[in-house]
């Protein structure tokens, strides 16, 4: 009942803890940062979980520039991953970050890191995917709505200028219609009907 208990107290902390840090992430970074430093965590935890029998995946360089981006260099950072298990040593003059796989308590509570970590990392994924695919949704409805106006303006340009051809057509047949009861006396054109000029009269 003990050994029960003190697992169900230790879960508790490291969710705890897991909340806390992707907290202090948001609290200075974006999503899509804190899904890089899910999947760096989930990578490491992961291969760790998987292979506790294997040394190299309970020894990472603490300088390791992704580790260090991406996770240490996060605000609460640095204490998720001594909470999780990890320990900093110096390994011949170069300093690794640690796990010994040998605690039960340590192992457990980093079996119960990946299980936050995934599940937070699944979570936040889809979100991710959700916005995107929100976001291209949206572009595709603002396109569409840009090409119905340019349609519109389309129409509308050839109805008018159709319009205007016929305003146009209407007047050159009205101005080509003769006006009933008017007669319209075309001057003379030919010599013998030409006016007389004041020196013929003066001539007579």
């Amino acid at each position: 009942r003990n050994q029960i208990h003190r697992k169900s107290m230790q879960s508790e902390r490291v969710k705890k803890v897991t909340q806390a840090f992707i907290r202090g992430i948001l609290s200075e970074k974006d999503e899509h940062v804190l899904f890089q430093t899910l999947t760096t965590l989930s990578l490491v935890v992961g291969n760790l979980v998987d292979n506790l029998n294997n040394e190299k995946f309970a020894k990472v360089p603490y300088d390791n520039k992704r580790i260090k981006s991406t996770v240490t260099d996060a605000k609460g950072g640095l204490e998720f991953i001594v909470a999780i298990g990890w320990q900093k040593n110096v390994i011949d003059n170069r300093a690794f970050w640690t796990f010994d796989v040998q605690d039960p308590d340590r192992v457990d509570a980093l079996k119960n890191a990946r299980v936050q970590i995934d599940e937070r990392k699944e979570l936040l994924a889809l979100k991710i995917e959700g916005a995107v695919k929100a976001l291209e949704r949206e572009k595709k409805e603002k396109e569409a709505r840009e090409r119905l106006v340019r349609e519109r303006f389309v129409t509308d340009r050839e109805a008018f200028d159709e319009t205007q051809e016929l305003r146009g057509g209407v007047k050159d047949s009205i101005a080509h219609v003769p006006v009933k009861g008017i007669a319209v006396l075309a001057p003379a054109t030919t010599q013998e009907e030409a006016p007389m000029r004041l020196d013929d009269e003066e001539g007579a």
